[in-house]
């Protein structure tokens, strides 16, 4: 899937955020991206830590699991989840978009 890789520490998420939804929850895709509704404003970082948080309940890792690679102030955002791979990614995020 063109919206998740792998590499030697994990797997590395290609999202597209859209900010101040009604409640956190994945969407479906967006231009080979994960498309990803997040509740909080994408002001003074609020938008990524939300984020963050989401995804690492999604995923069942710690934040510190989570890592904000590229595009801190984008709706274009390059994730890396340290030491889940990729099957189990693709795994989580399929039970979350079908429950």
């Amino acid at each position: 899937m063109a919206w998740i890789r792998s590499d030697s520490q994990g797997s590395i998420l290609e999202l597209h955020v859209l900010p101040q939804g009604k409640k956190n929850e994945i969407i479906g895709l967006y231009n080979d991206r994960l498309k990803i509704k997040i509740e909080a404003p994408p002001v003074d970082g609020k938008a990524n830590a939300c984020l963050l948080r989401f995804l690492s309940e999604v995923l069942n890792v710690k934040i510190s699991s989570l890592e904000l690679i590229k595009g801190e102030s984008s709706r274009q955002k390059q994730i890396r989840v340290y030491h889940l791979s990729l099957e189990a990614v693709e795994i989580l995020i399929f039970k979350r978009t079908t429950s």
